[in-house]
């Protein structure tokens, strides 16, 4: 499968199967109900992640957001420093942050100012692998559609789209 903007593990994952349930069942949820009810339901899972074949790095996590572009959601700022066009993904990997600490720091997380958190870590890469060590299983979803369960494994292909960029000041 192929995305554009943004994919994500654990919480965002989460979100998207609360807001695929209500589609379903043809109820036009609102956007922080959804968002509310699915960070209600994850609990933090441990996810291995390993970056362009380097070593496996394994932690309890909230989110770990893959980001080509940086804002997903309606506008969440999630992977503030990633550039479409530099060939290069970029992650953030959100450490294990309970329930309160995420509503707290949720407004800094929208605007993307989450980077300086001592919960937040960020990577730059090429490939990233994610595995999920125990038995809880943990969703990816990838521009809002759920792709599944982890393992997953994301590269990116540089240069794959090109884009008509018109010039806004003639």
């Amino acid at each position: 499968r192929y995305f554009f903007n943004v994919a994500d593990a654990g919480a965002g994952g989460a979100v998207i199967q609360v807001y695929q349930r209500y589609r379903r069942q043809g109820i036009q949820a609102g956007y922080f109900r959804t968002i509310a009810e699915g960070l209600w339901s994850y609990r933090n899972q441990p996810i291995a992640i390993r970056c362009d074949e380097g070593p496996w790095e394994t932690a309890v996590r909230n989110n770990v957001i893959i980001g080509n572009g940086w804002s997903y959601g309606g506008g969440i700022r999630a992977v503030p420093q990633a550039v479409c066009d530099d060939g290069w993904l970029d992650g953030v990997w959100v450490g294990d942050l309970k329930l309160p600490a995420v509503l707290w720091n949720f407004r800094s997380f929208k605007q993307g100012r989450m980077l300086g958190h001592p919960k937040v870590a960020t990577s730059r890469f090429r490939k990233v692998e994610l595995g999920v060590p125990g038995n809880e299983p943990v969703y990816l979803e990838a521009d809002g559609e759920l792709l599944g369960r982890l393992p997953a494994t994301i590269t990116i292909q540089p240069g794959a789209l090109r884009f008509l960029a018109l010039d806004a000041s003639s």
